[in-house]
């Protein structure tokens, strides 16, 4: 069940920033049979996978931090010569959150 916050526009706004502006992400392609596809690219993390005390959840509620998880690919451990593509595939998009968001 997924847990949505007062601030849930915003997640999902910096969400879609990030994967409308991927080659290929908002597609929402499933990267296996196995694995689920997202609807324009995005998910809310509860939905996809249950997690209790991760850093994200303790930095929303007692610092006020936002935080988002990006998978930048399909590979949870890509090898080392793959690395540039990874950085190019998902530098433009990077970049669009980073002008949305102020530390």
């Amino acid at each position: 069940m997924p847990s949505i916050t007062p601030d849930d526009d915003v997640f999902r706004h910096l969400s879609l920033t990030y994967s409308q502006n991927h080659g290929s992400m908002y597609r929402g392609e499933a990267c296996s049979a196995s694995q689920p596809g997202f609807k324009n690219g995005i998910t809310n993390g509860a939905e996809w996978y249950p997690l209790t005390g991760g850093m994200q959840d303790f930095n929303y509620v007692w610092n006020g931090c936002m935080e988002i998880t990006i998978e930048l690919s399909c590979c949870k451990y890509p090898s080392a010569e793959n690395l540039e593509h990874y950085w190019k595939e998902n530098q433009v998009a990077s970049s669009s959150v980073r002008l949305r968001t102020t530390c």
